[in-house]
């Protein structure tokens, strides 16, 4: 944090990044400048930004510190996201606090032409995309705004906390997906120290939220180019890689990265075949395996990985799915009592196979949309039939009142629930009337859609809610009409 212009602080966007002044060993004025780009037809230019830069240690019971001990404090704050106590100048229950804010230095001067951009919104259009020629001199540097407030807290001899809070002004008009780029880019660092920390965690450390965060990076591409080149070129394989081959590299560069998977594999040699069966997610015949961890064979564990997705396929949930898998096999019953983080990885692997594969979310949300939209046509139909036949016109009206009372049920539901925010209950009150509630209930169940802080009540409920009035509404009235 604090060496702003070292070599593992750039990136690729990164044009320049330097220290303007020194003032003290705690403070400091430090300028940064992001690279423009184009995105679609929209021409971003350069960002600068000078800041100065604070850090303090508060809540520490070692009194005052001269330069020199201030220097070796500096060094356990730049070790204390690990989870890890590694320097001695770390007293018991310490904090650190880390702030950045937005600055002037005589140094770096704001050019007219950036301060235009900032300037009123009849201009900040034009001036923060600019056109093709002054973009392409490079010539302007538009001065953003980022205020950084950090904290490092001490929660016992081998954890800590670390609270990352930022606020970006880019200047002048740019789109939200600009400004959610820009702001990947300034949590970047913190990613890095978390995903960094985590790596270097002994398996006897590792606890379910570690488990969560390895899962994520197994799902979602641990690797990086220059590791599958390496790879590659160690096992002379071609570089045009297949899915199937790209997903054991990942995999195997995953586990090579973790000391926690590492460990774990040199008492399970199967754990890469078992993990890659595991990632792909694809169907076959369950199989269950009935032997124990200490007795499982590669072959095994491989069986044992590709049980895991016919039983998320034949629940609604991931969590009921890879209980039943677990019960399924008894090794992963004693793997997940000796090991909680397996359990937790293993769990947010379930959810993005269900997700990403043909056979789950996509499957079941499409089979879910058509088959309401027959019903709706169906009902219509019928609807019509019984309006235009002689003597039937009853049964037509009531139906038609069968339909109205289940939608205005459901209008009251999602008033309910969104009530806080009139935003988001206009989108639920569209998704009512054009008749794609179910399958959206069904789609935000499956994904885990967490509650909004303006609901009522959380997803599952909203859904057991909407099937009763359907039944309420519609079936039990439609079926004592028909006899």
């Amino acid at each position: 944090m604090w060496e702003s212009e070292a070599r593992c602080r750039w990136g690729a966007d990164d044009r320049v990044r330097e220290r303007v002044e020194l003032k003290n060993d705690h403070h400091q004025v430090s300028y940064t400048c992001f690279k423009g780009f184009k995105l679609n037809l929209i021409q971003v230019q350069p960002r600068e930004t000078v800041s100065h830069v604070v850090w303090k240690e508060i809540e520490s019971t070692g009194g005052s510190q001269n330069s020199q001990n201030s220097q070796k404090s500096l060094k356990s704050v730049r070790t204390l996201n690990t989870g890890r106590r590694t320097n001695k100048a770390l007293d018991k229950h310490s904090s650190y606090v880390y702030v950045r804010i937005p600055g002037l230095h005589e140094s770096k001067p704001v050019s007219i032409r950036s301060s235009r951009m900032r300037s009123g919104p009849s201009r900040s259009k034009l001036s923060s995309f600019g056109s093709r020629r002054r973009a392409s001199s490079g010539s302007i540097r538009v001065r953003a705004k980022i205020a950084v407030a950090l904290t490092i807290k001490e929660l016992s001899p081998t954890t800590c906390r670390l609270c990352y809070v930022t606020r970006v002004d880019l200047g002048g008009f740019l789109p939200q997906s600009v400004l959610s780029y820009y702001l990947r880019l300034e949590m970047g660092t913190a990613a890095k120290a978390r995903s960094y920390f985590q790596k270097i965690k002994q398996l006897h450390e590792c606890t379910a939220d570690d488990g969560t965060a390895m899962g994520f990076r197994l799902m979602h591409g641990g690797y990086r180019g220059a590791d599958i080149d390496a790879d590659l070129n160690e096992n002379r394989v071609n570089r045009s890689v297949s899915a199937k081959e790209k997903n054991k590299l990942n995999v195997k560069t995953i586990i090579k990265s973790h000391c926690a998977l590492s460990e774990l594999q040199k008492t399970y040699p199967w754990l890469e075949v078992f993990l890659s069966e595991v990632v792909k997610g694809r169907l076959s015949l369950n199989r269950p395996i009935g032997e124990k961890l200490s007795c499982l064979s590669s072959y095994e564990a491989q069986r044992i990985g590709k049980n895991l997705g016919g039983a998320l396929r034949q629940r609604k949930t991931p969590q009921a799915g890879l209980y039943q898998w677990k019960m399924q096999n008894p090794a992963m019953v004693e793997l997940f009592e000796q090991h909680e983080s397996v359990e937790a990885l293993m769990l947010v692997v379930s959810s993005v196979v269900v997700k990403q594969a043909l056979w789950g979310l996509l499957w079941r949300v499409s089979t879910g949309a058509c088959l309401n939209m027959l019903d709706v046509v169906s009902d219509i139909n019928v609807i019509i039939f019984y309006l235009q036949t002689e003597g039937q016109q009853a049964f037509g009206w009531a139906l038609l009142g069968m339909i109205l009372l289940c939608l205005v049920l459901q209008l009251g539901v999602v008033y309910v629930q969104n009530r806080r925010n009139p935003m988001y209950m206009w989108r639920e009150v569209f998704i009512v009337l054009s008749f794609m509630k179910p399958p959206v209930d069904a789609y935000r169940v499956a994904t885990e859609v967490k509650m909004e802080p303006h609901h009522a009540f959380d997803v599952k409920t909203e859904q057991y809610l909407n099937k009763c009035i359907e039944v309420f509404a519609e079936s039990i009235p439609g079926s004592t009409l028909r006899e």
